[in-house]
């Protein structure tokens, strides 16, 4: 039986990838439209232990890592190519949204307007943000009818197609 190679801890290369994915899975993001912070690795996408190339690593969950490392006979396996295209768009992603750290951003801040948003302004932007069922990957709305000066928590939501009740926390406030 062969040795693995252990791979040397490179923990500049570690720090850029899980700064730059923000511990979210490229594969949930890329298949599922998951950018939930994830617990995960960092996979190498060549295989190769040694090579600490940005361009060869990704930070992957631990099911999508072990699904990556795993030869299949039957089904198709993950491609590296699929990996890196995935690790593409959700950078890209990351680098557009406010994910960081559940704090806006100080360029955020500067381009917000100092000006309030009417209510039906408030509930047309906040209606696009869309919640995936986590059972049937149906998408819907589930952000309530605001009032003037009420604040609304959802913590639950049930999904109209299958019934599944996922745990949310959304706040939404006017």
């Amino acid at each position: 039986m062969g040795i693995k190679a252990q791979r040397k801890k490179n923990s500049k290369a570690d720090e850029e990838v899980l700064l730059k994915s923000k511990r979210r899975c490229c594969l949930c993001f890329g298949l599922k439209d998951d950018d939930g912070e994830k617990k995960g690795q960092i996979a190498h996408l060549d295989r190769n232990p040694a090579n600490d190339s940005s361009d060869n690593l990704a930070f992957l969950c631990f099911d999508h890592h072990d699904q990556y490392d795993s030869k299949t006979r039957q089904s198709k396996s993950l491609q590296i190519g699929e990996v890196k295209a995935y690790r593409e768009k959700l950078y890209r992603f990351l680098e557009r949204s406010n994910l960081h750290g559940g704090k806006t951003s100080e360029k955020n801040e500067k381009n917000k307007s100092s000006k309030p948003h009417s209510v039906r302004a408030l509930n047309t932007l906040l209606a696009e943000k869309l919640h995936k069922c986590s059972y049937c990957g149906y998408s819907f709305s589930i952000m309530p009818e605001l009032e003037e000066g009420k604040a609304y928590l959802v913590k639950t939501v049930t999904c109209p197609k299958c019934g599944n009740k996922d745990d949310v926390w959304r706040f939404y406030q006017r």
